[in-house]
């Protein structure tokens, strides 16, 4: 597992996470929470390229700390 980045916002079915420096876009990469449970996949990037912000497709919400992961 490899950090992805931290939950900012949840809006109508999409997450906004905040990437973790030097994450690069992969698009429909499957998003797991800290406890290893899937969340749902990314299906957009926007923002500075060297620390994007990630949209993810889901109706579940992270735990409190909000960290998320990606699979190797």
């Amino acid at each position: 597992m490899r950090r992805f980045g931290r939950a900012v916002s949840h809006t109508g079915g999409a997450l906004v996470v905040h990437c973790a420096e030097g994450t690069e876009p992969v698009f429909d990469a499957p998003v797991y929470d800290a406890s290893l449970d899937r969340l749902g996949t990314t299906f957009e990037f926007f923002g500075p390229v060297d620390r994007p912000y990630a949209l993810v497709e889901t109706d579940a919400r992270p735990e409190r700390d909000g960290k998320l992961y990606l699979r190797d």
